[in-house]
Parts: structure tokens; C-alpha cells; sequence
């Protein structure tokens, strides 16, 4: 199995990975709203989201407004503690992370 295919099994998640290997360090938990608006306006951001039983689903680049404008409303909020509480009946929770050159990612943990 390559890293591509490799998938999340659950758990603390201290490592990312992709066809390279792995890398990463998370910088902070409990990314908000905010943060999120804040940081893409600042540098470029690549978005992460982790599934428990898939592999890593890297969203492209020039796919990151596009992609945080369909998943924004199903960000978590400790005023909505319910799956029921969001589209859908899922939420994330969102950290930052490095990546291998310092780039600036979004990981969203998706719950469901």
C-alpha cells in the first residue's frame, strides 16, 4: 500500500502523509471560523480533511475557496454540540498545520 492509499485509522492524528512520506506538526487545535477567513487572507492555504477509513484528501490549491465556502457552515462551534446542530449531520474541527516547507495547511478532522 503507497501513502497515498494509507488510511486514517483514528485516534490523535501526529503525522500527515502523502506520496512523499510523512511530514507535519500541528501549530494549534480549535481553528475557528475566523482563523480560517483570517489565514487565507494572508498566504496561500491548503485544506486537509481526514475521514476515519479513508486516505488523506488533499484539496487542491486553487480549489481552497471554492472547497471552505461548501464546508464553512459544518465547522464546529462549541454553541452547536450536536451532529444534528449541521448540514448534513456532520461537523469538523479544524487545527493548523506546517507542512514539509513550511507551508500553512488547514486539517479538518470530519465527524459524523
Amino acid at each position: 500500500m503507497t501513502n497515498v492509499e494509507r488510511k486514517y485509522v483514528g485516534g490523535p492524528l501526529t503525522k500527515l502523509w502523502d506520496d512523499k512520506g510523512e511530514f507535519g506538526q500541528c501549530v494549534r487545535d480549535d481553528v475557528t471560523e475566523e482563523d480560517i477567513r483570517d489565514l487565507l487572507r494572508e498566504a496561500p492555504i491548503r485544506f486537509l480533511e481526514v475521514n476515519v477509513g479513508r486516505p488523506l484528501r488533499w484539496i487542491p490549491l486553487n480549489e481552497r475557496f471554492e472547497f471552505w465556502k461548501s464546508i464553512r457552515s459544518n465547522l464546529h462551534v462549541s454553541e452547536k454540540p450536536y451532529l444534528e446542530d449541521y448540514p448534513s449531520c456532520f461537523f469538523y474541527s479544524a487545527s493548523e498545520w506546517t507542512g514539509r516547507d513550511g507551508e500553512r495547511l488547514i486539517v479538518l478532522h470530519k465527524f459524523h
